[in-house]
């Protein structure tokens, strides 16, 4: 269960991690944002997600990434887009 203090949430996890240590400690995870990642985004902020998703699928295919992308391709076969098209619509 998670509790949200307003600065930091607090999760079961750290409440295990203190309990299995027998004392009140603190557990600190500190998440990094690397400077210039955002540079990374840049080109997509004049891309729709399907549009992006379309040019990721392509490049999937091309002849260096297509071995490492067999399993996920095999995934996408069984998927029914037209599924996907009636959830849309209700």
């Amino acid at each position: 269960m998670a509790e949200f203090d307003g600065r930091y949430q607090r999760t079961a996890a750290g409440d295990d991690y203190q309990r299995q240590n027998g004392a009140d400690r603190t557990l600190t995870l500190d998440i990094v944002d690397y400077p210039g990642e955002w540079l990374l985004d840049l080109p997509l902020l004049n891309k729709s997600y399907e549009q992006w998703s379309g040019e990721s699928l392509e490049l999937s295919r091309e002849r260096l990434r297509a071995p490492l992308a067999t399993e996920w391709h095999a995934h996408l076969a069984t998927l029914n887009a037209g599924d996907r098209e009636m959830s849309r619509r209700r």
